[in-house]
């Protein structure tokens, strides 16, 4: 019955402003005995949230159904309209984050800097964000990261550096090599040469993932090398660096990805530039 109801009430979708006995049934169907039927209503109704007093209090009762999946739909409803206040907003930062890094492939996470600011747009409590970026979650704290950076237009102020150089080294959940690479890209080519070495560092660990015959991570792996070698081609040749050069020449011939092999070749162009003048070297 309900896979019947919820096909109906798609198809009818652009009939609820304009249809008054319509729309009191997909308010009705807000308190369906089928979570599938209740999350499909709060969509259905997303347009309404803003101009109807009624619809949005029947939605914000969904933040507290029985079921995730209905209190995340509620939940982006009325985020979007901003109808969440900020504190709630932080509470969900990991969920948030999590979902859009599931919706997007790597690639397009990283050089389009898709972030959490699809939902949050502004954040006043700054420093209760800085606190979350040493949360116990991995997702939180990606995710607070990721916020940061966006509503500072991708520049870190000096008085977070140390916020921000602990997560590259940050290895307290598997797979967190997206925002490590992100920060890495962030402190890349820094003025301080420390910070700089750090960064590279990230890069060069990157360039062994998944590299073992017992992985089977065929694209994430590829994504992961490419990026790194992408960062590493941006380097300012200040110096000569041999270990570098030694990576990169054993990564641009025994990497079987081939972007990963072309993003090392580049890299090499650009050191090729460099003094040769090695005391810039990280080992």
């Amino acid at each position: 019955e309900f896979h019947v109801r919820n096909a109906a009430f798609s198809i009818l979708e652009q009939d609820i402003e304009n249809n008054p006995l319509l729309k009191k049934d997909i308010i009705q169907s807000l308190s369906h005995e089928n979570s599938s039927s209740r999350q499909l209503a709060i969509d259905l109704l997303k347009n309404e949230v803003e101009n109807d007093l009624e619809v949005r209090n029947k939605v914000a009762k969904a933040l507290t159904d029985p079921e995730w999946e209905v209190r995340w739909k509620a939940f982006q409803v009325l985020a979007r309209h901003q109808y969440i206040p900020e504190e709630s907003m932080l509470d969900w930062l990991g969920v948030i984050y999590e979902r859009l890094m599931s919706r997007v492939n790597f690639s397009h996470t990283m050089h389009l800097q898709i972030t959490v600011t699809d939902l949050i747009e502004k954040v006043s409590d700054v420093p209760r964000l800085v606190n979350l970026i040493d949360h116990p979650s991995w997702a939180v704290r990606a995710g607070a990261a990721r916020l940061f950076l966006k509503l500072h237009d991708n520049q870190i102020p000096s008085n977070y550096y140390p916020n921000f150089i602990a997560m590259l080294a940050d290895t307290r959940s598997e797979e967190t090599w997206d925002m490590r690479l992100y920060l890495a890209s962030t402190f890349i080519n820094n003025v301080d040469l420390d910070i700089d070495l750090k960064a590279v560092e990230v890069c060069l660990d990157a360039l062994n993932y998944a590299i073992g015959p017992w992985y089977n991570m065929p694209y994430f792996a590829r994504e992961i090398r490419t990026h790194a070698t992408e960062i590493l081609s941006k380097v300012d040749p200040v110096f000569f660096n041999r270990r570098l050069q030694d990576i990169l020449l054993h990564v641009m011939q025994k990497d079987p990805v081939s972007s990963v092999r072309d993003s090392a070749y580049h890299a090499l162009l650009r050191l090729a530039a460099a003094p040769r003048v090695e005391n810039y070297s990280s080992g």
